[in-house]
């Protein structure tokens, strides 16, 4: 039986309204926090169940939460027709289904409900129970919203024509254009976020035109790679001038990635924590969820952590370079099997991609590239791998040529998020990396069938001499260390504007 108690805490709006946010200590500690994160919200519609995937720490939970906060500002929804629940804690499939059918079957006023279930995968056979619900005709004037942490344990395959067509959404880590607009965000009453006169945490003065011009740039400007690079060209140069200031963004983007949780720990100044610093109990959250999630089976931990934790220490040692999953299982002498299946458990749980290796005609074969999803998980990893402090991994690496390596990881990420729309269209079917004669680090299908590889050159001199041209490559773009050149079908674009304007899919929130 789900506790009662626990019910109750879980929705104070039920005694409290809409005041709620005083008391809720999810937001309670949003409000409080320096960096504070506005996702976008799809148009919620009755009858429709939406699945929103991320990994955990992405800042799920406190988007639901913001859904009730919204509405019941509005008066949209009485506060007795919301009920929310996280399922951190595994419940029984029964357990569940009288959960719902009790709120649902309980006689409210409006006709309006919002059932917002948080973790779902903590629930084996979540997918069978509403299916149910919906035929028998209670979510008809539902609007049903589930989060989850696991792929694989989200089958929406099991709930066609129940209204999850195109309802499928992320919620992932942010990329740099999102930390930098929330950082620019028109909001005076923080002197982090929005219009600062001195802007200490870059060094550097700000006027508020010149923050307001940034931030409109910013969205004219942006990138889809399916443009061509003259075009690309044309937008980059409008956001030349910011340049030193993107740059000392760019920078804290480096040490921090895209996690909420790490961005405002970063930027606290308070007794023994200095600003700038990352406190170990933050990577090690992440590196936690990152083991712990991919040994995840129908919603128990019946997998082994320890595996999880080999495999991610493997992939440290061939991040970014081209293996297949025989030659780096045998590097750690674990069954090839095993390998695979908790490499793919990292994937669907939002740690890993995994690139295809792609030859003659774009053809993919077994070679494989891994990069971890965001670049403050590689940290983590390291710490955990080696021993050492967060701080001292992210200094040691930023400060020596495997930075080089981070920045080719933040490209990756910020690749595989261009027109990722679940369950069709994943990453895998438009990103990968060319090897044949010379290798490409990545090759993008961009809609009008054109192909666009993409190199990561992170260093002071670039030139065309660097570039490896391919057959079947149209036209290539070189992410560098500060090169910006248009050179007949090769562009050269220092590595913080491109992935400053870089679109990421509309299912992305």
């Amino acid at each position: 039986m789900v506790n009662a108690e626990r019910l109750a805490l879980s929705n104070p709006w039920w005694t409290k309204g809409q005041i709620f946010v005083n008391w809720d200590p999810d937001l309670l500690k949003d409000a409080y926090e320096s960096f504070i994160v506005k996702r976008l919200t799809p148009g919620l519609e009755r009858n429709k169940i939406y699945i929103i995937k991320g990994p955990r720490r992405s800042g799920k939970t406190t988007w639901l939460k913001r859904i009730v906060e919204s509405n019941l500002k509005s008066g949209a929804v009485d506060k007795r027709a919301i009920l929310y629940f996280s399922f951190d804690e595994s419940v029984s499939q029964k357990e569940f289904s009288n959960l719902v059918r009790q709120f649902l079957e309980t006689p409210l006023a409006p006709d309006l409900k919002f059932l917002l279930l948080d973790e779902i995968q903590g629930v084996i056979g979540w997918e069978e129970v509403l299916k149910n619900l919906f035929d028998s005709g209670l979510l008809k004037n539902v609007v049903t919203v589930v989060t989850g942490s696991i792929a694989h344990l989200l089958k929406t395959d099991t709930l066609p024509g129940r209204g999850t067509e195109g309802n499928i959404y992320l919620i992932k880590t942010l990329n740099f254009s999102d930390v930098v607009k929330t950082l620019l965000q028109n909001d005076k009453s923080h002197p982090i976020r929005g219009y600062t006169k001195t802007a200490a945490w870059i060094n550097q003065p700000l006027l508020d035109t010149e923050v307001d011009e940034l931030r409109n740039k910013i969205e004219e400007n942006a990138i889809d790679l399916s443009e061509d690079i003259k075009d690309i060209y044309k937008k980059i140069n409008n956001l030349f001038p910011f340049l030193p200031l993107i740059n000392k963004l760019f920078l804290i983007y480096l040490h921090t990635g895209g996690y909420p949780l790490s961005i405002n720990d970063y930027f606290k100044n308070e007794g023994n924590k200095k600003f700038g610093e990352i406190e170990d109990s933050v990577y090690n959250e992440i590196y936690l969820y990152l083991k712990n999630d991919a040994a995840m089976i129908s919603g128990k931990a019946l997998g082994d952590p320890s595996y999880a934790a080999k495999v991610i220490e493997a992939n440290l040692k061939y991040l970014g370079i081209k293996t297949s999953f025989s030659k780096a299982s045998r590097q750690i002498g674990m069954n090839k099997t095993t390998f695979m299946n908790y490499s793919n458990r990292l994937e669907n749980s939002y740690a890993f991609i995994n690139l295809n290796g792609l030859k003659r005609g774009i053809e993919p074969t077994e070679t494989k590239k891994t990069f971890f999803s965001d670049i403050f998980m590689h940290y983590s990893a390291k710490a955990a791998s080696t021993g050492k402090s967060g701080q001292v991994i992210t200094d040691e690496i930023l400060n020596s040529s495997e930075v080089g390596v981070i920045v080719e990881e933040a490209v990756a990420a910020h690749l595989s998020k261009i027109r990722e729309i679940e369950p069709m269209v994943m990453y895998n079917t438009y990103l990968g990396f060319y090897y044949e004669n010379e290798e490409i680090d990545f090759v993008y299908k961009s809609t009008n069938g054109k192909i666009l590889g993409v190199e990561v050159k992170y260093q002071n001199e670039v030139s065309t001499q660097d570039v490896k041209k391919s057959k079947g490559i149209h036209q290539y773009i070189i992410v560098t260390k500060n090169t910006f050149d248009l050179i007949d079908d090769v562009l050269f674009i220092p590595a913080p504007l491109f992935l400053l304007l870089l679109k990421k899919s509309s299912h992305d929130l």
